[in-house]
């Protein structure tokens, strides 16, 4: 009815044409209320007819952080390719962390007659943690190499920026600004421009 449709189709049909590696990012303009929504699913709809694409509905609301925000758009995008970015040295470290909670302090009686405790489980837990962490640099250079093996078409569906508080839409455009190399990716935005522009300004 509000020819909606149509371009949609051009649209999704634009980014499927896309035949090389390099990643598309597509901003879709509109005020609150005019069917930027509606619009992203009809995308959705028609871009999903190609077994080669994945589409990913990305939510940043709930990290203000911009390391959180960028440790969740990576477990994202591999849990959607069904591969895992952690190293079989950091899946223990992880077992290590959280296996130290059901592991008590030890009562230990020295050779003078005193009591010593020793806490076991808080040294695995700081094990754990150093097995387990992982620079986001290096988990972005796997993701890279997962992607350009995969050779699938990611599209990265990003609705209602302009809700966003000043901070939270800045994160974003970092995000996008740091992984806008990743090959196969697209991401579409939908956003009011002249309230994305104003929280983008300083």
């Amino acid at each position: 009815r509000f020819k909606r449709w149509p371009f949609a189709q051009k649209l999704a049909q634009s980014i499927l044409s896309h035949s090389d590696s390099d990643s598309l990012v597509i901003g879709i303009n509109g005020k609150w209320g005019e069917g930027k929504t509606s619009t992203l699913k009809f995308i959705e709809t028609e871009l999903k007819r190609d077994s080669r694409v994945i589409c990913i509905w990305f939510n940043p609301w709930l990290f203000r952080d911009e390391n959180q925000l960028l440790l969740h758009f990576f477990a994202e995008l591999s849990n959607k390719l069904k591969k895992s970015l952690k190293s079989s040295k950091e899946i223990a470290g992880i077992l290590l962390k959280y296996g130290s909670a059901v592991i008590p302090s030890l009562g230990v009686s020295m050779l003078d007659g005193t009591q010593a405790e020793v806490n076991i489980g808080k040294n695995l837990e700081t094990l754990g943690e150093n097995l387990s962490s992982v620079d986001i640099s290096d988990l972005k250079k796997r993701l890279e190499k997962i992607l350009k093996k995969e050779k699938k078409r990611i599209v990265i569906l990003m609705d209602d920026i302009d809700r966003l508080d000043k901070i939270e839409i800045q994160n974003i455009f970092k995000l996008i600004k740091l992984t806008a190399e990743f090959p196969y990716t697209n991401y579409i935005l939908t956003f009011d421009q002249e309230m994305v522009s104003a929280m983008l300004g300083e």
